[in-house]
């Protein structure tokens, strides 16, 4: 009888061709290679693109100097500056107030206080009932970095012993 070998049949079944594996490589080398010109290829092209625009930059900002360019640079310099002091000046009523208001201690009351722009003095009239509080109020004004100085100008008390008092400051 004869005698089959059945590993011998598997074993001839699983090699196929011997070029199989070989082909797949180089496949796959191809396509590396591709990926690879293909990607050297787009960085030449990113690099081109970026150096022409920075000529174009450099070529538009060598025609931003001049007379010309600085004479409307003074001028937006200048507006600038003009709507700053305009805020300032639209500003300067309400920081005054709030100014005042912070400073005026709760034992004295105001009762007239009157702003001279041109002079930059704030003239206040402030009632209490004892010389302390007038003296801290006054105090309170001369360590203020917000005014320079403080001048009393006027001091009385009346019968019912109620103290007026005027004194100028200068911001």
């Amino acid at each position: 009888m004869e005698e089959t070998n059945f590993a011998s049949d598997a074993d001839n079944r699983k090699r196929k061709s011997p070029f199989g594996a070989s082909i797949i490589m180089v496949i796959v080398f191809f396509l590396v290679l591709a990926g690879w010109g293909f990607m050297k290829w787009y960085i030449q092209t990113l690099d081109t693109s970026i150096n022409q625009t920075a000529d174009r930059f450099n070529e538009v900002s060598k025609s931003f100097h001049g007379a010309s360019v600085d004479r409307v640079n003074a001028f937006e310099k200048r507006l600038d500056i003009a709507k700053t002091e305009k805020d300032k000046k639209d500003n300067m009523p309400n920081d005054f107030l709030a100014k005042l208001e912070e400073l005026t201690l709760p034992e004295v009351r105001i009762k007239k206080y009157e702003v001279n722009m041109e002079k930059k003095t704030i003239q206040v009239t402030g009632i209490t009932n004892s010389f302390r509080y007038t003296a801290e109020q006054i105090a309170q004004f001369k360590t203020d970095p917000f005014f320079h100085s403080v001048t009393v100008s006027n001091f009385s008390k009346d019968e019912a012993g109620i103290i007026t008092f005027t004194f100028d400051v200068t911001f």
